[in-house]
């Protein structure tokens, strides 16, 4: 969820893999790639899409929930700032 110009605090990047933060220009290439392979009308099984993304991209990741007929709960992170996107499947509906 980090654009891929971005560069990471040295205590991120000592921890964590790029392949896991690095996501495009927008940051959020990987998440919209999942996002496009939903099906709000028929998911398969019951569960949750929990979808962690960086600050300021909320507005975006709503919208593009959104557009394939989802609504997300948002999560706060201990500084208040949305981090986390949770969408639960309540009915099994295959």
């Amino acid at each position: 969820y980090v654009p891929s110009e971005d560069t990471l605090a040295p205590d991120v990047a000592l921890y964590e893999p790029a392949s896991a933060l690095f996501g495009g220009a927008s940051g959020l290439d990987v998440i919209s790639r999942l996002v496009s392979q939903v099906n709000a009308e028929k998911p398969c099984s019951r569960g949750a899409l929990l979808l962690e993304f960086g600050c300021g991209q909320k507005l975006e990741l709503e919208s593009m929930l959104s557009r394939v007929g989802l609504t997300p709960e948002f999560h706060l992170d201990l500084q208040g700032i949305p981090r986390v996107a949770e969408v639960l499947y309540r009915e099994a509906r295959c």
